[in-house]
């Protein structure tokens, strides 16, 4: 068999979920429609129509839909929670807290190990903005090493200050935002409705204003990080030390870097794609979906 000895996984991306967070999201059933990139179908003659998609504010972003942006932006991802952090500070070149609103030791403890390891850490809408008293500016500057303040009621919806002047976020409104006032941080992109910082980074943390991670930034921070990442084009992908697996979003040509020279192998036909390699380059039609295994060749298929 192809795969009987099994894959070593190899993320080099952790997202943080704390598990206890969710006592500070608002029980409710309340939930409003955003337009998403990655919801879509082709009509009879072929039209791409996006299709709407129903959220709850905040909680809905920052953990379920996440899921979709952490698969589409071309590098593996380990999904751990806060606890575990700990455990292998040294393990991972970026981290992404996704929902870490309450300010703990537990947080600051993970945040300091990971400084003190080197890693990239993206702070998603406000970690540890919640103390025993409610919203707490100073911890939240304190975590995300930045000096921050609230931005008041408004759209989560943001502008990248880069030249395609991208947008991301949606753009309903909350009543709590938060902006970077820092002065030695370097803005990222700003609020569409204030124009006042919503991303930035400073000395290797990125704060993330909006809930709704940009796939283009992610592959930005995991570039700065020294993070592998396989592929641009927003496609579904996993990928181990041996295995690497794409859902194509859209049709077209796909080209997949490797981190070492390799050969390739379709799972499937058994079809050596590429031989030492460490890129190659497939045709794929819309929602098809290719595996790969890397290695040797002769050995993957049996034959030594």
């Amino acid at each position: 068999m192809f795969m009987e000895n099994g894959s070593s996984p190899s993320a080099e991306v952790a997202a943080v979920i704390d598990e206890d967070a969710i006592r500070y999201f608002g029980a409710t059933t309340s939930a409003v429609a955003v337009k998403d990139r990655s919801r879509y179908m082709y009509s009879h003659d072929g039209a791409l129509r996006t299709q709407p998609r129903y959220v709850q504010r905040i909680s809905g972003d920052l953990l379920y839909y996440q899921r979709i942006p952490l698969a589409q932006f071309g590098a593996p991802v380990d999904v751990v929670l806060l606890e575990d952090i700990l455990r292998c500070p040294a393990k991972y070149k970026m981290v992404i807290f996704l929902n870490a609103v309450k300010d703990k030791p537990e947080l600051r403890q993970a945040i300091q190990a990971l400084r003190d390891n080197g890693a990239k850490m993206v702070f998603t809408y406000g970690t540890g903005f919640l103390d025993d008293q409610g919203v707490s500016t100073k911890t939240l500057s304190e975590n995300v090493g930045m000096e921050m303040a609230e931005a008041g009621e408004g759209s989560l919806k943001i502008l990248f200050d880069r030249e395609k002047d991208q947008e991301a976020g949606h753009p309903y409104t909350v009543k709590t935002r938060f902006k970077v006032v820092d002065k030695e941080a370097t803005p990222l992109a700003r609020y569409v409705s204030t124009g006042e910082v919503a991303v930035a980074e400073k000395d290797g943390a990125y704060f993330y204003g909006t809930t709704d991670l940009d796939r283009e930034f992610l592959r930005y921070v995991a570039q700065n990080a020294g993070v592998h990442v396989f592929m641009d084009g927003d496609d579904n992908l996993y990928a181990s030390r041996d295995v690497v697996s794409i859902h194509a979003n859209h049709a077209g040509r796909k080209t997949i870097r490797l981190p070492q020279i390799c050969d390739v192998v379709d799972v499937f036909s058994g079809e050596v794609v590429a031989r030492e390699t460490n890129s190659f380059e497939i045709t794929m039609d819309a929602f098809e979906t290719r595996v790969f295994l890397t290695g040797n060749a002769e050995r993957i298929l049996g034959r030594e």
